[in-house]
């Protein structure tokens, strides 16, 4: 069983916000620590940017949740509420909104041993 697994995968009701944890801690590397100057810079006037940082963004959830369709997921809503960013929205609020999301899917659908 992967280490992930492990630490994450003990079950309700334990499972959700310990999945929550992990998935902002993620979140925290990907949004923050793998985000490049160039990235940081443009993302708001330049498409391949914004489409490099909502990339690294999904990954980081398709490599701890194993779901290509949550890596999707999250690189779709990550790129709406960054653009809804520039308009007053309250951005992390909704990203850790979408992380409890993702956690009640990854364990609504994952493989239970």
């Amino acid at each position: 069983m992967p280490l992930i697994e492990q630490i994450v995968l003990t079950g309700p009701p334990w499972f959700i916000p310990k999945a929550w944890l992990v998935l902002m801690f993620v979140h925290w590397v990907t949004d923050y620590g793998l985000q490049t100057r160039w990235i940081a810079e443009n993302k708001h006037r330049d498409p391949r940017a914004m489409m490099a940082h909502c990339g690294i963004n999904g990954a980081g959830v398709m490599l701890i949740t194993l779901s290509v369709e949550l890596g999707l997921a999250e690189m779709m809503v990550h790129l709406f509420i960054d653009k809804a960013k520039r308009h007053g929205v309250r951005d992390q609020t909704l990203h850790a909104l979408s992380k409890g999301l993702w956690a009640l899917a990854w364990w609504h659908f994952f493989p239970k041993g």
